[in-house]
């Protein structure tokens, strides 16, 4: 038997004579016709393995930028920005930076392992912009101070 991630090899002459069973098998684990000499083989997929594989392939790239401007920030380099794509990370102190890496690399590593969907990682990403935009309002600031010394 073979699990998700399994890769079956079949012949395009299986592929074209049993394509209907086929196509049922690719939509549980990838399966792969050789197109023989120097072309490349063709694996079928279904369509949301694929997209997810594209999701996490994007998510990838931007921990890997995270990776090395926070390796520059270590080495004593505190003035090199984020990447783009995480520049509201400046409206954190340090602590909170490490917090959200760690749980980044948490829900990258569960999306990873299948157990969970790659928009676990968009979520993520979400609550903490959101909460980025809100720790850079001057005017919510003011009024949650306002709150909390009420509240004292």
């Amino acid at each position: 038997m073979l699990s998700a991630d399994s890769e079956e090899i079949v012949r395009a002459t299986e592929l074209q004579s049993n394509y209907a069973n086929i196509l049922d098998r690719a939509a549980d684990h990838p399966i792969s016709v050789p197109r023989g000499g120097s072309k490349e083989d063709i694996t079928l997929v279904s369509r949301s393995k694929w997209q997810n594989a594209l999701r996490s392939r994007a998510y990838q790239s931007v921990v890997v930028q995270l990776a090395s401007v926070l390796a520059s920030k270590l080495a004593g380099d505190a003035d090199r920005p984020f990447p783009s794509e995480l520049a509201w990370l400046s409206a954190f102190d340090d602590g909170d930076v490490a917090e959200f890496v760690s749980e980044l690399a948490a829900t990258m590593g569960a999306v990873l392992d299948d157990v969970k969907e790659p928009s676990a990682v968009a979520a993520l990403l979400y609550e903490w912009h959101r909460s980025a935009i809100a720790l850079e309002d001057q005017q919510l600031q003011a009024r949650m101070t306002e709150v909390r010394q009420a509240l004292a």
